[in-house]
């Protein structure tokens, strides 16, 4: 387990600018935001079909 708020920081500190999932829940979406981590919400399928998309830019 980590303490509240822990995750986007350290995300942001390794550059992280965006989060591609499934779902999550709306707290967990605004400590992202608050960090300047885009969460990209609601993908499903292979991890390269979404890295793929992400770049073409249509994700």
């Amino acid at each position: 387990m980590h303490p509240l708020g822990f995750l986007p920081q350290f995300f942001k500190e390794k550059g992280v600018s965006c989060i591609i999932d499934s779902g999550m829940g709306t707290r967990s979406q605004e400590l992202l935001n608050g960090a300047k981590i885009n969460p990209i919400l609601g993908v499903e399928g292979k991890v390269k079909d979404a890295i793929d998309n992400l770049f073409a830019g249509t994700l």
